[in-house]
């Protein structure tokens, strides 16, 4: 039994790093994972101690793999506090567990079988003895481990040849993690000068074609770019958008999720402010007490009115209640509460997936909407394209291909019909109320749908004829539609950007003079060059530009990054990047640096210059 279970041990850890999508130095990993193991069984004379242990192991390995199956990386300590949106997310979570992750728990289970059966007569959780005693040199030999492996962590943290064991390696990550979080150790950012690149980026034939017309975002969850003018089975999966990208619309075709923790929330976050939000936890929560000037707050220095729509079940879900007013928003529509003593919430009269239908959510939106002084600022967040895309069966519009159905590729298809079609309802319901020509309306995804998942990947390969990768997960829509213009404005834009560059872009249509904040991103429509930085899903450093994605390992080491062409699909080497990388890092940390440091109070409160906040503080 004992033999049995060393070799399910060795199997497991091998099993859990090929689920975690490590590529690099895993036999390695794997003999200090067996050995620091060996080790906590050793030092114990009473086996159950090290078997509970052992269990307790098991089971975090369980959840980190769990885990990255959705977001790509290890869990973290810092991320405790959000197992109070579990039950929110029920669903999700049961689509994401595999048969496979059960495996980290089989050996643990044998290993407690065998030393049931070799301490029979032993009361199960007597303690006799702690560390066996057999001297200072054996004490001695038992300590060396705990040394070594402390040591790996902090010469992780500054040696990058390091960075391979202490960032990869189960035992040495979580203590690490545990150790840097609790003394506050981190690598040292990278601060990237502020430059306000909008002074000289808003010149162009578009500036000011929205100007005092009202402004319609909806961010519609979990949309992919892939999806709009695909052509499916003999039908069209977006045929309104589709139409609308004939008739003064702008896609831009190579726009890029940025999301941090809060994914959702943070996409928000990101496109209001162009900063980054915290991969910590989310932003709505650790910083709702921070400064901001965002686009909310730019527009009501210009006269708008505004308001944000969501018809989650809770208010509070994200924080969102709390995080709004500062944010910019005048109000919140929110909730599914609706009744006398709850103005300005919702009514359920349909359940779909996670909370109300967006074709019952828009007409109920647009009684708020049309009541709000113009011009105004509407913020609109989807819901029914919520992972796992189960729809009601009269709105299955999509007629799939046997091999696609009950997948969750055949119900994203479903699903993100289902979208097209209530956004064509939304609009009709702006004509009706005569508030369209007067209106900007922008649409864009928050986040991936189809994430990195064994079937889905399967299933996407063979749809797109190629391996589906990071750049197409993260390739979210960003339209742009301007009713009314003596020109048609059509087009595609192929310039690279993500949810950073969202405030400056719609502050050039919307005819803004000046930025007056702190802001990351670029204005898209003049700007080329674009780095499209990730720290979420991917690791820090990872980034899409000019037609290549760079995708960094889990050990932070460069020289290990993946790089590809994303037009003919292969990889390429790596060297050539190292700038970019740099310039991606920068993102991230200055990000941080500026939550953190709550930047934008102590600039717009404090009296401290934009140039200068990013050089004289702490």
């Amino acid at each position: 039994l004992g033999i049995l279970a060393v070799i399910l041990m060795i199997a497991k850890y091998g099993l859990f790093y090929s689920l975690m999508g490590i590529r690099n130095d895993v036999f390695l990993l794997v003999a200090i994972s067996v050995l620091f193991t060996g080790y906590i069984f050793k030092v114990f004379k009473n086996k159950y101690i090290p078997a509970v242990i052992y269990i307790i192991v098991s089971i975090l390995m369980f959840a980190d793999v769990s885990y990255c199956s959705f977001f790509n990386k290890y869990l973290s300590v810092t991320m405790l506090n959000s197992v109070s949106i579990l039950g929110s997310i029920k669903e999700s979570i049961k689509e994401v567990f595999k048969p496979d992750y059960f495996l980290m728990l089989l050996d643990a289970i044998v290993i407690f079988a065998a030393v049931l059966k070799a301490n029979k007569k032993q009361k199960l959780g007597e303690v006799r003895e702690g560390f066996s005693r057999q001297g200072y040199k054996t004490i001695i030999l038992k300590i060396v481990p705990i040394v070594l492996v402390i040591t790996i962590v902090f010469a992780g943290i500054a040696v990058p040849t390091v960075q391979g064991i202490s960032k990869q390696e189960f035992f040495t990550y979580h203590i690490g993690d545990i150790i840097t979080n609790t003394l506050g150790i981190k690598e040292k950012p990278i601060i990237r000068p502020f430059t306000d690149n909008y002074e000289y980026e808003k010149m162009g034939p578009l500036f000011g074609i929205g100007e005092g017309k009202n402004l319609v975002v909806i961010q519609i969850e979990s949309f992919q770019d892939f999806v709009i003018g695909l052509e499916y089975n003999g039908q069209e999966v977006t045929p309104f958008l589709n139409d609308l990208l004939e008739d003064n619309t702008v896609h831009f075709d190579n726009y890029f999720q940025q999301v941090g923790s809060g994914n959702t929330s943070d996409a928000e976050f990101a496109a209001n402010n162009s900063i980054l939000g915290s991969t910590e936890f989310f932003t709505y929560s650790i910083y709702q007490n921070n400064y901001f000037r965002g686009l909310p707050w730019l527009l009501k220095d210009k006269g708008y009115e505004t308001a944000v729509f969501h018809a989650y079940e809770g208010r509070d879900y994200w924080n969102r209640e709390n995080a709004y007013p500062a944010m910019g928003f005048d109000t919140f529509y929110g909730g599914l509460d609706h009744d006398e003593k709850n103005p300005g919430s919702y009514t359920m009269t349909e359940w779909m997936g996670w909370g109300l239908s967006d074709t019952e959510f828009y007409p109920q939106s647009m009684k708020y909407i049309k009541d709000l002084k113009e011009p105004f600022y509407s913020f609109i967040i989807t819901l029914s394209n919520h992972h796992p895309y189960i729809m009601l069966d009269k709105y299955n519009f999509i007629e799939l291909k046997d091999e696609d159905k009950d997948t969750m590729v055949g119900n994203y298809l479903n699903s993100a019909a289902y979208t097209d079609y209530a956004l064509s309802q939304l609009f009709e319901l702006f004509k009706k109320e005569g508030l369209y020509e007067d209106t900007v309306f922008v649409m864009y995804g928050d986040h991936m749908g189809l994430y990195d998942d064994e079937e889905i990947n399967a299933g996407m390969d063979s749809f797109l004829g190629r391996k589906y990768d990071w750049d197409d997960r993260m390739n979210v829509p960003l339209l742009i539609h301007v009713p009314g213009t003596e020109e048609n404005i059509a087009t595609v834009n192929h310039n690279y950007g993500g949810h950073l560059d969202f405030l400056p872009t719609i502050a050039y249509i919307m005819g803004l003079e000046h930025l007056d904040t702190v802001y990351l991103g670029h204005n898209l429509f003049n700007y080329s060059d674009g780095i499209v930085a990730q720290h979420q899903y991917l690791p820090y450093g990872s980034f899409f530009s000019d037609g290549y994605a760079v995708e960094m390992p889990m050990s932070g080491v460069f020289a290990n990054a993946r790089a590809w062409n994303r037009e003919t699909r292969e990889e390429v080497e790596i060297d050539a990047f190292y700038d970019k990388y740099i310039k991606a890092r920068e993102v991230s940390d200055t990000s941080m640096y500026i939550l953190k440091n709550d930047l934008l109070r102590k600039i717009y409160k404090g009296g401290l210059s934009r140039e200068k906040a990013f050089s004289e503080i702490d």
